[in-house]
């Protein structure tokens, strides 16, 4: 496959996975761990400014306390430390 096709196969790959990660907190889904990685399988990294938010998600799931946030098509402003309060 050429160079930039596998690029763009990949970005196509990350924004599904951040929209399918986002949709999963904003509906508040149990997020399941990555599977292993096949030999002739592409690792996929979600996008730092969704991955707060999915691991603010996990904790929240896996603790006592509440962590307020909200989520919007921009993203990376709920990353913000001031877009969140722990209760």
């Amino acid at each position: 496959m050429a160079q930039p096709a596998k690029k763009q196969l990949i970005f196509n790959a990350v924004e599904a996975l951040d929209g399918v990660l986002l949709e999963m907190v904003g509906e508040d889904l149990e997020i399941p761990l990555p599977s292993d990685r096949k030999s002739n399988e592409e690792a996929i990294s979600v996008s730092p400014e969704i991955a707060a938010p999915v691991m603010l998600h996990a904790l929240r799931k896996d603790s006592s306390h509440t962590i307020l946030y909200q989520l919007n098509n921009n993203a990376a402003a709920t990353c913000r430390p001031s877009a969140m309060r722990i209760v």
